[in-house]
């Protein structure tokens, strides 16, 4: 398993990066990185054969998964669909209308520059 952890200060939020061949190794590092004994079950966004954001229910923060390094246009665009996930979650746990964003009543810039961050991010790490 290789994994990083990624805070994000400005959102004042920890997400982990994981690269690992099971689902559930990454289930449990987030149990672990978030010292989960006391709060809900983990919640997985789609299905976890390619890829998953892992997030405990009104907890900022989660885990990105992915089984293998992204290197093709296929698995970098997954790693971005999660990343959109990701970013989804951080802001709506920050209080921030997801709808209004879609709908263009407000700037959609926090968001574009949030989702821009963590793939920047993720991509430079396994990218070394």
């Amino acid at each position: 398993m290789k994994y990083k952890i990624y805070t994000i200060g400005a959102w004042d939020v920890r997400l982990v990066f994981c690269i690992c061949d099971q689902v559930e190794d990454a289930e449990n590092l987030l149990a672990e990185v978030f010292d989960s004994d006391d709060i809900p079950d983990i919640k997985i966004g789609g299905p976890q054969e390619a890829g998953a954001f892992l997030y405990y229910e009104n907890w900022k923060g989660g885990v990105i998964w992915l089984p293998n390094v992204p290197k093709t246009p296929e698995t970098v665009a997954l790693m971005v669909h999660e990343a959109v996930h990701a970013a989804n979650h951080i802001l709506a746990m920050s209080g921030v209308e997801l709808r209004e964003i879609r709908a263009g009543v407000v700037n959609d810039e926090p968001w574009a520059y949030l989702v821009q961050d963590i793939v920047y991010e993720f991509l430079r790490w396994t990218q070394k």
